[in-house]
């Protein structure tokens, strides 16, 4: 399903000019199906990438692609076809061609002298049950949680670094004053010049947060442009209301501890539990609603076997279950 004006809301948020109310909606659009979230992700990749080194007036941007969206729409309704997803995807397809092709005719205007270096933008990613490490191109450190993908250029250009991450990882930067390294999420920015730094942010409605090991950075809302400053042991989370808690200190194992292969529970609920339990194990628990408990959890297992967790969480929450494969069904 699809509501009215997503096509309009999601370049509302991309250009960051939705409101809270807007977000809500999107945020229910992406719960509803997990092919919704894919296409914003790509989204949102092909918009940062066209709108790199841009200095035209965006408006004129935004309404020739909303433009485009109207005949869009009204060429679908004209032809009946048994897919839903396909008319969706020409649609996203015909609408990000012309965000590349207004930014580069308005580019090729304004910098016609100019030879603009070809730039490759390539992806890591760690699926669930895995881990990876990466060196970015200016020595930059990244560590990938299970579940977790980061984008980058094939080569930093312009004044600053610039990344696009979607879930957990851990950066430690390489220092270049005269060019800041920002990480871009769906809801936030982090700006930093140096440091080390832990940041989740998946698309689940998990919880999001910016900790900081070493060094100063800066965490910027995206839908309001809030901003918090960060120094070393001190992290701050996006709260549901879409605002940052204030600045605290916070226990290295709970935050760090994957890193060094232990996972850990510090007052987790069940649904908390078995999320992690999928990402780590790369699984699926069926059936979680059996677990009714209002008990949270707290544990941290170094190389953990799957039987070992599920184990010690059948006998806190009083459920059985069975392992087949990749699948784990709880039963009682």
């Amino acid at each position: 399903m699809r509501f009215p004006q997503m096509d309009h809301l999601i370049i509302k948020y991309l250009s960051k000019e939705i409101s809270l109310e807007e977000r809500h909606q999107l945020s229910k659009w992406l719960e509803e199906d997990e092919l919704n979230s894919r296409v914003l992700e790509k989204y949102k990749l092909y918009w940062e990438m066209s709108q790199k080194d841009f200095s035209g007036p965006r408006s004129e941007v935004l309404d020739r692609i909303e433009q485009e969206i109207n005949r869009e729409d009204i060429r679908e309704s004209s032809v009946k076809s048994s897919s839903v997803f396909l008319p969706n995807l020409l649609k996203y397809a015909a609408v990000l061609a012309l965000i590349f092709a207004v930014t580069f005719l308005l580019n090729q205007f304004e910098t016609e002298d100019q030879v603009q270096p070809s730039i490759s933008y390539l992806e890591k990613v760690s699926p669930a049950g895995q881990k990876l490490s990466t060196v970015l191109p200016d020595g930059t450190t990244v560590k990938l949680n299970s579940g977790s993908k980061v984008i980058y250029p094939s080569q930093f250009m312009g004044d600053k670094r610039e990344v696009i991450l979607f879930g957990e990882a851990y950066f430690d930067v390489k220092r270049d004053e005269g060019k800041p390294f920002v990480i871009q999420t769906a809801d936030m920015s982090v700006h930093v010049l140096g440091t080390s730094f832990s940041v989740r942010a998946f698309s689940d409605g998990s919880d999001q947060f910016v900790a900081v090991r070493s060094g100063l950075v800066r965490v910027v809302n995206s839908s309001n442009s809030d901003s918090i400053q960060l120094s070393k042991n001190l992290m701050t989370r996006l709260s549901a209301k879409n605002e940052f808690t204030d600045a605290k200190g916070f226990d290295e194992n709970t935050i760090f501890g994957w890193m060094d292969q232990k996972l850990v529970f510090s007052d987790h609920t069940s649904r908390e539990v078995f999320v992690a339990i999928e990402k780590w194990f790369g699984v699926e628990i069926q059936n979680q609603e059996l677990v009714k408990s209002g008990k949270t959890y707290t544990a941290i297992f170094e190389n953990p076997t799957l039987n070992e967790v599920m184990g010690s969480l059948s006998h806190m929450y009083q459920f059985n279950y069975e392992i087949d494969q990749k699948t784990i069904a709880i039963v009682r």
